[in-house]
């Protein structure tokens, strides 16, 4: 009897260690939703050697309920904390509530490096590794990107009419002897054409808006013969790669690259994107910024390149500078220069009438360089250059070269300071969808009312401060009163023409510098101003 006791005992301990197991393992498979790591990257596309990086970590609670979360970053050896807390407490997360993470980290060991994030409450822990390539070579911009779409004809009295019109790169050539050798006659940078080469439209483009095969090392390879041809050429600038890809194509970008990255990493591949006005279809995401963000931290390029185009015969365009501040925005976030392809020509009397452009005036393409310039851009292109409907073949072709003549010539002055500014800020002195008004908080207290400007802010590596004005108008010239926050006893113009920097006479009566300065139509003027 007593044993059979001692039985029962036993078989009801062991459904009861049975039981809670099994609920213990239902609870864990539950628990596996509780919460998760939707982002973990760094904001940069390149992480270099001793360069303070950014990264940032977006969190979710997945569950219907309340919970604690803490957080801990591990850093692999050669990592070093400059901002941010390895280890975090996330108070009482709500039901889909997210949470953000910042860190600024720098390496000091070139190399692979794996970080990990991992999350964990009293029932669970879930973690995710990310790995990244620590390099001390890599591609760096030494003066302003300054091409046109489409090159000039393989002939001498081509290379003679684009280099006279102050070009002096060549967006893209085929990698052979004979087309590259005409460019460095001329003294010219150019880009090899390296995206057909595996396959541009096969691969790197996705049109259709479904998602390519995935390119091979079979694909890559192909690459191979280029590099090993142009690797030690001098004005080599980099790899032209495809234009107005959709996302669906950003991985085997981001191969191709990566791959020329590792084999020749001090030259920038080229890759142009869509302007906002492209649909869904087109760009592979609902949203125009996912598309830009996810092509920054997919993809990994050096410098960030639109198009927008913007003068039609009835009309201007609505989103131009909607468009122009998201570049500017997700280019500062990932620390990368942009590029602002812009509209050289008209369509009209072209194969190419159906889209409808006009053909700028010289105040027009002032407006495009200089709205450019005042956002902060690093490079500008003009679309476009040779072929049936480009402006060698335009019946205004005249007119056309000397206006962008002109203004290349005053980019490549002007270009060589703004290189090496930082955007601070860009503000509008009268209202525009999706742009911010100028506060008066800042190194402009106010501009008179009948000026409607951009005004840029810029600082250099000594955090001086410069500004540029820019006047919306590109039918008339303006001249405005600016009042400046506080007295300054060294206020400068640079004059273009000059090519120096000169004195602005202002008055300091009221307690704030103030001045005038008159703009041409669609014209810009660069200050500097110290208190």
């Amino acid at each position: 009897m007593k044993e059979l006791v001692m039985k029962k005992r036993t078989l009801l301990k062991i459904a009861l260690v049975g039981f809670i197991a099994l609920n213990v393992f239902q609870l864990n498979a539950q628990s596996t939703q509780e919460f998760a790591i939707i982002k973990f990257n760094p904001l940069r596309t390149i992480i270099k050697q001793n360069v303070e990086i950014p990264f940032s970590a977006l969190i979710k609670n997945e569950r219907d309920l309340n919970m604690h979360v803490f957080s801990e970053l591990m850093l692999p050896k050669g990592a070093v904390l400059v901002n941010g807390n390895l280890k975090s407490y996330h108070s009482y997360v709500s039901e889909d509530q997210t949470d953000l993470l910042n860190w600024t980290i720098r390496f000091t060991n070139p190399g692979e490096h794996k970080l990990t994030l991992k999350l964990f409450n009293d029932n669970d822990t879930i973690e995710n590794t990310i790995t990244l390539n620590v390099t001390d070579r890599y591609w760096v911009q030494k003066k302003f990107f300054l091409s046109a779409w489409s090159p000039p004809l393989l002939n001498k009295e081509a290379y003679d009419y684009f280099s006279d019109a102050d070009f002096d790169l060549v967006l893209w050539l085929s990698p052979n002897e004979a087309t590259v050798s005409l460019a460095e006659q001329y003294d010219m940078d150019y880009l090899l054409r390296a995206g057909n080469l595996v396959g541009e439209n096969e691969f790197l483009r996705a049109p259709d808006n479904i998602a390519p095969d995935d390119l091979t090392t079979e694909n890559l390879v192909k690459l191979d013969g280029m590099i090993r041809q142009f690797k030690d050429r001098e004005k080599a600038l980099g790899y032209y790669i495809t234009d107005e890809p959709n996302a669906k194509a950003f991985p085997n970008l981001a191969k191709t690259v990566n791959y020329l990255r590792e084999k020749d990493p001090t030259r920038l591949s080229f890759i142009n994107l869509f302007p906002t006005y492209a649909n869904a279809r087109q760009l592979g995401t609902p949203v125009y910024e996912d598309y830009i963000e996810q092509f920054l931290s997919i993809v990994k390029p050096e410098i960030l390149s639109y198009d927008h185009y913007h003068f039609f015969n009835d009309k201007d365009g609505k989103e131009y500078f909607k468009n122009l501040g998201i570049i500017r925005k997700w280019a500062l976030a990932y620390d990368v220069p942009f590029c602002n392809i812009i509209q050289a020509i008209g369509t009209n009397g072209t194969s190419q009438s159906r889209l409808n452009w006009r053909t700028p005036s010289e105040a027009e393409h002032r407006w495009l360089v200089y709205s450019s310039l005042t956002y902060g851009a690093k490079g500008i292109v003009w679309f476009h250059w040779d072929n049936a409907w480009g402006l060698t073949g335009s019946p205004e072709r005249d007119k056309l070269y000397a206006s962008i003549k002109q203004l290349n010539k005053e980019i490549n002055i002007i270009g060589d300071i703004l290189i090496n500014l930082h955007s601070a800020g860009v503000y509008h002195t009268k209202s525009v969808p999706d742009c911010s008004l100028l506060p008066t908080d800042g190194i402009i207290r106010s501009v008179s009312e009948n000026a409607d400007l951009v005004i840029g802010y810029f600082k250099d590596s000594n955090d001086k401060d410069y500004f540029m004005l820019m006047n919306k108008n590109y039918n008339d010239p303006v001249t405005a009163i600016v009042t400046l926050n506080g007295i300054t006893d060294n206020l400068q113009y640079f004059n273009i023409t000059k090519k120096q920097w000169e004195v602005v006479r202002h008055d300091n009566n009221s307690g704030n510098s103030r001045f005038d300065v008159t703009l041409r139509p669609g014209g810009g003027k660069l200050f500097s101003v110290e208190n």
